[in-house]
Parts: structure tokens; sequence; C-alpha cells
């Protein structure tokens, strides 16, 4: 699509040029904004994920020769190759599936259904995997906002008036964000919903409650939310890597 895009474009004689998309799942009248800084480097921008931003290099006719997407949550650097031996790539992949198995889906969906006293709780997520990785600190940033989850926007739904730690929340639909960092971390309770887990508004915030963080005996390959009963009211829980973070709830 970028080559696309330069070629059509024909950036020379310009800075930038925005180039409008059509496509399913990206959000109303998509765009995706070109920046020439020098001869043989271009920078993407996309509208459709907040923030998203790729930095190419590319020849005298617009080929791109390197794709720098590090500062996006693929964080993929890739270099043209001047040729590619097909049937050896499939047959080593062949090769990892017989002996550990299909990857299967990167960070499946899943939901998350309780009832605390009169309320009924709901948490629509997604769940990245560890995959060996160190996650917080490093995966998660410190002092950074994170989508909590993975893909969209990790979504409560109460049916209920709330109190989540010291914070109300009124009945109906909120995407939840943390902020975590080396001393403890923050949950965020925001009223935007179906958004993509990159487009955080902070003006949309309704509340920001202090998380009680837990050091884990054993790392948690996939990151997991649990609403724990309590008595008549519950505690929310994420957990990943060697960290849970927990928050009581009860109905207001």
């Amino acid at each position: 699509m970028y080559e696309q895009s330069l070629m059509f474009g024909a950036l020379a004689p310009r800075d930038s040029l925005v180039v409008n998309l059509v496509g399913v799942g990206i959000g109303k009248d998509p765009t995706v904004k070109m920046i020439r800084r020098s001869r043989d480097t271009v920078v993407f921008v996309s509208s459709f994920f907040s923030g998203w931003t790729e930095i190419a290099t590319v020849d005298s006719v617009g080929r791109i020769q390197s794709l720098d997407a590090a500062a996006t949550t693929v964080k993929a650097v890739t270099r043209r190759a001047a040729n590619l031996d097909f049937d050896a790539v499939a047959k080593a992949w062949a090769a990892y599936e017989t002996a550990h198995g299909p990857a299967g889906q990167m960070s499946r969906s899943d939901t998350v259904r309780a009832r605390v006293g009169a309320a009924n709780l709901e948490i629509a997520y997604s769940r990245p995997q560890r995959r060996g990785r160190t996650i917080f600190g490093n995966v998660v940033p410190w002092n950074q906002v994170w989508r909590t989850g993975a893909n969209a926007a990790t979504q409560l739904t109460t049916s209920a008036d709330l109190v989540i730690g010291n914070a109300t929340v009124p009945a109906g639909k909120y995407t939840l964000w943390s902020l975590p960092t080396p001393t403890g971390a923050k949950l965020i309770i925001n009223s935007q919903t179906g958004q993509w887990g990159t487009e955080y508004d902070p003006a949309k915030d309704l509340a920001r409650v202090d998380l009680t963080q837990t050091t884990l005996p054993a790392p948690v390959d996939e990151f997991t939310f649990v609403i724990a009963p309590q008595g008549a009211n519950g505690i929310l829980k994420f957990s990943w890597d060697d960290r849970e973070y927990s928050v009581p709830v009860r109905v207001k």
C-alpha cells in the first residue's frame, strides 16, 4: 500500500501528501499522510491508528528499501530482500510447527463476566502472550498509559453504579487503561468506548485509582483479567508475567 501511494503521489514536488483509503474496519475517512524528510526518507502517518508512524527509505522510483515500525505496537523493522526462497521458508515454519505446535492466535479475545452485589459486570479484552519476554518495564513501558491487554481497547460494562477503588462509576460502558510505574500503578477508567487500544484520550477519563501490586511466585504466560468475589463485593485483578494488580469493587 505504501509503495502504491508513493508511486501514485509522485512526492518529489511536495514535502507531504495525504492519501485517502477505502477499507473495512479502519475507521471513518481513513488516510495515510506521507512526509518526505529527505531524498530517500519518507514518513507514513496513519489516521486509523492514533500515533501510528513508520519511517521508510526509498529508491529513486519510490520502491521501499526498508521500513521501520519500531514506534508502533508491531515493532517490526523490515529490509527489502533481493530474492526469497518461499519454499524454504514454508518448510522451516512447517518443521517448527511440527516440533512446537501451531502458533495460534497471538492475542485471543476473551470475556470475563461476574456478579458483584446487584451488578452484572463484563470485561471484554484481548490476551497477549508472554513468549519468554520481560513484560513490565519492557514490552509494557514504565510511566506510559497501556491499553491493559491487546488489540481493541479493553471494555468494562456494568449494569449498576459501582465504586472502584475510591471512584464512583455510573452504570454503563467504559474502557480500562493502566499506568504502570516501577513502584506501583493506576487504573484509568475512560468514558470513550469502541476504539482501538492505541487511541487513548485523557480528556475522557472518568477517574484514576490506585492499584495494589503483588509480585507473583510464578510468571503468568497469558494476560488475564479476573473479577473475584469478596463477600458481597469483589476484587478486579489483572496479571501478566511476574505481577498482579488489583482494586476493590462494590455496588454504590
